[in-house]
């Protein structure tokens, strides 16, 4: 499978592997906006854990969402979805 890099933050990258996509966490520290010279060792495998964990209770609860598995011990692998954006709608706007 080819992994084409589609975006990379202070923190995570994302790939494209076609019809879905491999988010990777890193041990990278980013406060202020800015990456600090240093690393939090096992940061990037916790966080990764972390939306691991919610994203299964969420399903269990009913509530749909891209997570499709956990790819040890700092990736995960999500469904590529449309993002919908919210619009603002008021008295107004008619």
């Amino acid at each position: 499978m080819d992994r084409k890099l589609l975006m990379k933050g202070k923190v995570k990258a994302a790939y494209d592997l076609g019809d879905k996509l491999e988010f990777r966490f890193t041990d990278n520290i980013s406060v202020f906006d800015k990456v600090i010279p240093s690393l939090i060792p096992y940061k990037g495998e916790t966080l990764c854990r972390e939306g691991v964990y919610w994203f299964k209770r969420a399903s269990r609860m009913g509530i749909r969402n891209h997570f499709l598995e956990y790819l040890p011990p700092n990736g995960m692998l999500v469904k590529k979805v449309d993002i919908v954006k919210p619009q603002k709608i008021t008295a107004n706007s008619r």
